[in-house]
């Protein structure tokens, strides 16, 4: 049976390590139709009214078995990193497809501006949330079975017109978190800010390899 999950990692919960200090400073009350006005522990701490962070979540990450969370956290950090709040869950397309398409529904309700979706063998998750909503779908194909993921990886990106699924290469869950960036920063400018300053530190540390490096 799929489970729903708020945050990456059970460890991580009940507190929310997901959401940025800039996103925990502006949290809101529920709104109407919130899906966690009845969570008044969400995030573990204590208060005399609910508070959530639905809202504020601008991505999501779905995985559909507990054996590709080594993979997808790699998009969960790189989130982190530039800030992204997000929830992530693992639900079966196959398995619990009910509750998949309750799921995207809940995305789109929640405002939700990118999800990053991994899948290994058939991988159908990503193709599948991407028939249900119009949020943008990044696939990250997972290697596993047989063919080492390359089942995975053209099932992903030999989807038909006109419902795409932009796929990273296999295991390359932290392109996809970047991708997911890229997407969001084209309406939030302080995030593009943090992707320039990330390019930036990236081509000084090239620079000083260029220099030399011991063997």
């Amino acid at each position: 049976m799929g489970t729903i999950r708020r945050g990456v990692l059970r460890e991580d919960l009940p507190g929310s390590r997901n959401i940025s200090p800039a996103a925990r400073a502006g949290r809101t009350e529920h709104g109407a139709g919130c899906s966690h006005s009845a969570n008044p522990g969400l995030d573990g701490l204590p208060r005399s009214r609910p508070l959530c962070y639905c809202r504020l979540m601008k991505a999501a990450i779905i995985f559909g078995s507990e054996s590709d969370r080594a993979v997808m956290r790699k998009a969960a950090d790189v989130l982190r990193e530039l800030g992204v709040a997000f929830s992530a869950h693992i639900i079966s397309a196959h398995r619990t497809p009910e509750l998949l398409a309750e799921m995207v529904k809940r995305l789109e309700a929640e405002e939700t501006g990118v999800i990053i979706a991994g899948a290994g063998l058939a991988a159908h998750l990503p193709g599948v949330i991407a028939s249900q909503t119009l949020i943008p779908v990044i696939g990250v194909p997972v290697s596993s079975g047989g063919l080492s993921g390359l089942d995975a990886l053209l099932s992903m990106v030999q989807m038909p017109r006109p419902v795409p699924v932009a796929t990273v290469g296999l295991d390359n869950a932290a392109n996809a978190g970047f991708l997911a960036g890229e997407i969001l920063a084209l309406k939030d400018e302080a995030l593009r800010k943090r992707l320039e300053e990330w390019r930036v530190e990236m081509k000084a540390a090239f620079a000083a390899s260029a220099e030399g490096v011991d063997l």
